[in-house]
């Protein structure tokens, strides 16, 4: 065998072997971009659900806060019926 031909049959494997691996890198890296790209999906969906959540607990404490105003007031009625009773029951 003459040294041309060991030479082409070697550069025709190296070469062969080189585009299969270019094929396998770029795949893995595409199957690497849509990973990602599901997870800064998933991301947004987790911050949407976290605005949610959060603007749900704000409602949730303009509620207690007027609930708390309600039950102070209904706390001093009472008080003043209780201080009624007592007075009644006292006698003149």
């Amino acid at each position: 065998m003459s040294w041309q031909l060991i030479l082409l049959v070697l550069t025709t494997t190296v070469s062969l072997e080189t585009i299969y691996l270019a094929i396998f890198i770029q795949m893995t890296v595409n199957r690497n971009a849509r990973e990602l790209q599901e997870v800064g999906e998933d991301n947004n969906e987790i911050s949407e659900d976290i605005e949610e959540i959060s603007e749900n607990i704000n409602e949730m404490s303009e509620d207690d806060e007027g609930n708390e105003e309600h039950q102070k007031i209904q706390n001093v009625t009472l008080g003043k019926l209780t201080n009624d009773i007592q007075h009644i029951l006292d006698g003149p």
